[in-house]
C-alpha cells in the first residue's frame, strides 16, 4: 500500500495519463539521443516541494543514485538496472570484495551511476543500451525525488515522520499521523503538475478487520474500500449499485520449490 502514498506525495520525472501512457511529470519535456541511450529531462521551471524549497535536477540525481545504493537495498532497484552503473553499485557487496567500510570504492561506484544534474533544471540519464520502455520507469515511484536533507535528518525511518515526508506531488501529508490508525493528505495548492487535485484532502484509515471496513462503506463512512468479505461477493453488486466496480488485477502468483 505504500506506493499509493508515494505517488500522492511525489511527482517523478514522468507520470501516466488515463490510458497508462507515460507523459511529462516533473519534467516539462525530454529528448532522446540518436543512439537511444541518453535521456535529457528538462524540469518545469519554479517547481517546489510542499515546504517551499525549490525542486532541482540535483534532487533527482540524489534520488536515483540513492535508489541504486546497496546500503538502502531497495526491493525494486532492479527496475533501474538499465541505467549505466546502477547494477554494479547495487550489487557491490555481492562478491565480498567490497564492504561498508570501503568508502572510496563505494563513492566511485556511486559516481559511476549514469544520472547527472547538468544544471538546476536539466537532468541526463544514460542507459547501457536502448530501452524504449524507460519512460515508463521514469514515471514510477522508484524515481520519486526524495530530498537528501530530509533523509539525513530522519535517519533510517525518515519516511515514517510526516515532518520529513515532504514531496512535490499533488498532496502533502499532514503532520499529525497516528500509526495503525491512518493519515490525511491535503491538496498542495502550489503543485506544478498539469492536473491539480480536485479533492481538498484524502483520508486513509487502517482497519484490522475487513468486515469493519465493509460496514463503514455500507454506512457511507468510506468512499472506497479495496477488499470485501468473501461472503458478500454475491450481494455487494446489488447493495452498492453504481458504487460497486469490478477491476482487473495485474499480478502473478506462483509456488517456488527448493
Amino acid at each position: 500500500g505504500e506506493i499509493r502514498f508515494i505517488m500522492l506525495n511525489y511527482l517523478p520525472l514522468m507520470t501516466f495519463n488515463t490510458d497508462l501512457e507515460p507523459v511529462p511529470g516533473a519534467a516539462e519535456s525530454f529528448e532522446l539521443s540518436e543512439d537511444g541511450q541518453t535521456f535529457t529531462f528538462n524540469l518545469r521551471p519554479d517547481m517546489t516541494y510542499s515546504d517551499g524549497e525549490p525542486l532541482t535536477a540535483e534532487n533527482f540525481e540524489y534520488a536515483w543514485k540513492r535508489l541504486c545504493d546497496p546500503d538502502v537495498a531497495g526491493d525494486y532497484t532492479s527496475i533501474a538496472f538499465p541505467v549505466v552503473g546502477c547494477e554494479e553499485y547495487y550489487t557491490a557487496y555481492d562478491s565480498g570484495e567490497v564492504t561498508v567500510t570501503d568508502e572510496a570504492e563505494l563513492q566511485t561506484l556511486r559516481d559511476g551511476v549514469g544520472v547527472e544534474a547538468v544544471d538546476e533544471n536539466t537532468l541526463t540519464i544514460q542507459l547501457k543500451e536502448p530501452a524504449p520502455y524507460f519512460l515508463n520507469v521514469a514515471a514510477l515511484w522508484v524515481g520519486a525525488p526524495v530530498r537528501e536533507d530530509l533523509v539525513e535528518a530522519g535517519g533510517e525511518t525518515w519516511w515514517f515522520d510526516p515532518v520529513n515526508y515532504i514531496g512535490n506531488g499533488p498532496f502533502q501529508a499532514e503532520e499529525e499521523f497516528v500509526p495503525g490508525e491512518g493519515i490525511t493528505l491535503t491538496r498542495y495548492e502550489d503543485y506544478a503538475g498539469e492536473n491539480k487535485a480536485k479533492a481538498d484532502a484524502v483520508e486513509y484509515r487502517v482497519y484490522a478487520e475487513v468486515d469493519t471496513a465493509y460496514t463503514d462503506a455500507q454506512d457511507g463512512n468510506l468512499d472506497i474500500v479495496d477488499v470485501i468479505p468473501p461472503d458478500t461477493i454475491a450481494t455487494a453488486p446489488d447493495e452498492f449499485g453504481d458504487r460497486f466496480i469490478r477491476t482487473q488485477s495485474s499480478q502473478i502468483t506462483y509456488l517456488g520449490f527448493p
